[in-house]
């Protein structure tokens, strides 16, 4: 054998491992729902005055939607905020 471990590190079993659980961390990521390119931006005003990055996607119907970059609890909650005062859905990841 070629190192210093035993044989029988090799060949023994694990012990089987129960209850183990992952544990999700949270993104701070924003996906809103689709709206008008007239809204873009506004929206653009709002991820600016917050310095947040987000990525635009025009769909193919015509409707825009934006996903933004990991960010701080702050930047999230503000961004959040003023989605809720337009009424406008959207998902945090």
């Amino acid at each position: 054998m070629i190192g210093n471990k035993p044989l029988s590190w090799f060949t023994e079993s694990v012990p089987k491992q129960e209850n183990i659980q992952a544990q999700v961390s949270k993104q701070n990521i924003i996906q809103s729902g689709a709206f008008s390119p007239y809204e873009t931006p506004d929206v653009m005003g709002a991820l600016t005055s917050l310095k947040m990055t987000a990525t635009f996607i025009l769909q193919s119907d015509g409707l825009t939607y934006f996903v933004t970059e990991p960010t701080s609890d702050t930047q999230l909650n503000a961004l959040k905020s003023w989605l809720d005062r337009k009424g406008w859905w959207y998902e945090v990841k």
